[in-house]
């Protein structure tokens, strides 16, 4: 399955949303006609000399409607007008506080409005050796109103990122020869800056299951509105769901869930 492909034929040209990180890669370009907002974290004349010297196309960026500083996405619409649809790929691993950021995203929605999220899945990427995130880490963040990457999360982002066969990105559990591509030296040089300027990282690990047991298990505890309404398992180094504030309630239990991280973190590359 072709998850932007598939955006696409759902959002339709006619509906208003927001694409956020769109950079050089947009889903839903105003330029082919999509009746879109560009929220990013820089400008579009940043943005082109962030990646002059990449190997992608910096044509292909668009003006960027609002960079992020983590306000209310509805003052970017008339008052009382609400967004259909809110897109954010490979986005949410790198937000620091992910909480605050759906509870964004609902108030900008409409009711029936949906949230597209497309996410990497740590047993084909760089992240591999890295456990996966928990609810609890999520909600410390959100309690500590984070707006920069904690210390334990810069750290092992730059320790621990790793190539198989020498890629970081790869599309199947075969056996491989992995290597480190991090190192402890620049995990903890990461952490201990000052970081008077943003540094980067995926904050936040998943499988697919453990994600969905996390936006279960905030939603259970009030922290989010928004839950599940589709899902679908990884294609190459990606996995896809769609949230929505009017979901239906899941009919697993928490052990359920819980078994089924389990069970999935145990099908890795060997």
């Amino acid at each position: 399955m072709d998850f932007r492909n598939y955006v696409r034929s759902r959002v339709g040209k006619y509906r208003i949303g927001i694409e956020f990180g769109a950079s050089y890669n947009p889903i839903v370009a105003k330029k082919d006609g999509f009746n879109v907002y560009i929220v990013d974290h820089a400008d579009e004349a940043s943005l082109r000399e962030k990646y002059r010297d990449h190997p992608v196309d910096v044509t292909r960026i668009e003006p960027v409607d609002a960079i992020d500083d983590g306000g209310e996405l509805t003052r970017l619409l008339p008052e009382g007008e609400r967004f259909d649809y809110i897109i954010a790929s490979h986005v949410f691993e790198h937000l620091p506080d992910p909480i605050r950021f759906l509870q964004r995203c609902t108030r900008a929605l409409k009711p029936d409005g949906k949230l597209y999220l497309m996410l990497p899945d740590r047993r084909f990427t760089f992240d591999y050796f890295r456990p996966v995130s928990t609810t609890g880490a999520m909600v410390r963040a959100y309690l500590e109103k984070r707006t920069r990457h904690d210390p334990a999360h810069l750290f092992d982002h730059y320790s621990m990122s790793a190539e198989r066969n020498g890629a970081g990105v790869w599309a199947d559990l075969d056996g491989g020869v992995f290597s480190f591509t991090g190192t402890l030296e620049a995990g903890y040089a990461a952490a201990t800056s000052l970081q008077t300027d943003y540094l980067d990282c995926h904050a936040w690990i998943f499988t697919p299951a453990s994600f969905r047991n996390i936006i279960e298990e905030l939603r259970e505890i009030n922290l989010i509105e928004m839950g599940e309404v589709e899902f679908y398992d990884s294609v190459g180094c990606e996995f896809f769901v769609v949230l929505s504030p009017n979901a239906p309630s899941n009919l697993l239990s928490r052990v359920e869930r819980a078994e089924r991280v389990v069970r999935e973190a145990s099908r890795i590359a060997t």
